[in-house]
């Protein structure tokens, strides 16, 4: 009998309920951003019960870095699925935009009414509340102190919570590696 593989938490059983899985219908980029998430410690079960990736090969990826080994395995299970080229063109683009620190391609737009800016500004924290990349304004208090929020072409940090940002049309907010939005400015 096969073991039950583990879902992306590393812990429970892989599940849809869960929110806990991969599906072979999401898209090869869906795919590697799922397999990019998955503990260390989960691969080598991983590569045993979806792959024919030789024994030997295997050994040398556990031993090497994290990274390269994820994205073998996730070349692996999606040439399975859709085709080799597929593979490689979403572990490209996630090296791309996700793992490089790169730009994404498809940057969702928010829309930022001009009646809610101070004379074309706004305090960071309640800025990235505002375009929703952030819960609250303690969440984006927190990014920001702990430099891990962003603006601009060029990402630069915010100096503190409550630094008045110029917004423009397309201006760049970014909240880590995977949340981020470009602002438009709606005219009353």
């Amino acid at each position: 009998m096969s073991p039950i593989l583990v879902g992306l938490d590393g812990h429970r059983r892989m599940g849809k309920s869960l929110d806990n899985y991969i599906a072979i219908a999401d898209s090869p980029f869906e795919m590697v951003k799922k397999f990019m998430q998955l503990p260390d410690d989960c691969m080598k079960m991983y590569f045993d019960l979806l792959t024919d990736v030789p024994e030997e090969e295997v050994e040398s990826l556990m031993n090497g870095h994290a990274k390269q080994c994820k994205q073998r395995l996730a070349a692996s299970v999606i040439a399975e699925y859709h085709s080799i080229e597929d593979a490689a063109g979403a572990i490209e683009r996630w090296e791309r935009e996700i793992g490089g620190g790169g730009r994404p391609q498809d940057i969702p737009e928010v829309v930022v009414a001009a009646a809610d800016l101070q004379d074309g500004h706004l305090p960071a924290a309640q800025l990235l509340k505002l375009t929703n990349l952030c819960n609250s304004t303690s969440e984006a208090r927190r990014a920001i102190s702990q430099g891990g929020a962003y603006f601009g072409e060029d990402k630069q940090r915010f100096d503190s919570h409550d630094t008045p940002v110029e917004v423009t049309d397309g201006l760049m907010l970014w909240v880590g590696k995977k949340r981020f939005c470009r602002v438009t400015i709606q005219n009353n």
